[in-house]
């Protein structure tokens, strides 16, 4: 009997170990990728001085920092082919109050050591703000006439007519010729408004001496000896912006405080 059990246990003993071994299978762990560090540089800006454009001190000078993957900037003007350190700001202000001619250049860095430079193509040229200014063409816009009639206008300066003075020409223009009238060719009414005189063909440029001061022109029916229409006062620099004076030619009105007469000025020259 004994050895019955014996050989029922051996016979169990064996069947275990020749039945098969279940396997084990591990699943890989998914990894996320280092995303590649892009530290590419690209300097760059925008300049608030607009190209082949002239600008009167004192005037400030802006440019917007438009850089690529900078971290600092270091902002230089080029002189005599050397780079001028002016400022290390993010964006650029600089404030002039002498005359000069500028190129401006930005160099632009990242925390990685990385560096790039930009050269603006646009030349900052600072000159000093004008003192008088050349007029070549007058119109009248606006002007109450109750009756068609041929307009003459007489201009003064800070209150002393100059239109009929004899004064010595100034290059190629003055302020005032040997008596000349500025007068409409036509009887004109105020439905045939603007009229625009016969400037320059038959009258001489002016040159107003001082844009700081007021100069008047006064608006009479055929000549100065009719009756008076109305007049238009102007002070040039007032309508400067900023004391830079706009690109030539351009448009100065002058006028009565109501507006109701204005003449538009014609300016083709200014003089420093």
């Amino acid at each position: 009997m004994l050895l019955v059990l014996l050989l029922v246990n051996w016979f169990i003993s064996c069947k275990k170990t020749t039945e098969p071994v279940a396997s084990i299978v591990t699943t890989p762990v998914a990894t996320t990728p280092t995303p590649a560090v892009n530290d590419t540089i690209k300097a760059n800006f925008t300049l608030s001085a607009e190209f082949g454009r002239k600008y009167c001190f004192p005037c400030t000078i802006n440019a917007t920092n438009t850089s690529v993957n900078a971290d600092s900037s270091i902002w230089c003007f080029i002189k005599n082919g050397k780079y001028v350190v002016v400022s290390r700001s993010y964006h650029f202000a600089y404030n002039y109050t002498t005359p000069t001619t500028d190129t401006l250049a930005l160099i632009a860095k990242n925390k990685n050591g990385k560096a790039d430079t930009t050269v603006s193509q646009n030349i900052i040229r600072i000159v000093a703000p004008p003192t008088a200014v050349q007029i070549t063409g007058i119109t009248i816009d606006a002007l109450q006439l109750s009756n068609a009639t041929k307009v003459f206008v007489a201009i003064y300066h800070n209150g002393v007519r100059i239109d009929n003075s004899k004064f010595t020409v100034i290059g190629e223009s003055w302020e005032a010729s040997t008596i000349r009238k500025i007068v409409s060719a036509d009887t004109i009414t105020t439905a045939q408004l603007p009229y625009k005189f016969a400037f320059p063909q038959t009258l001489a440029p002016f040159r107003f001496n001082s844009i700081s001061d007021i100069y008047t022109f006064k608006l009479y029916d055929t000549d100065s000896t009719g009756a008076f229409i109305d007049q238009a006062t102007i002070k040039i620099n007032e309508n400067i912006i900023n004391g830079t004076p706009p690109p030539l030619p351009f448009y100065f009105y002058a006028q009565n405080p109501s507006g109701t007469t204005k003449l538009k000025l014609k300016i083709n020259k200014w003089y420093n």
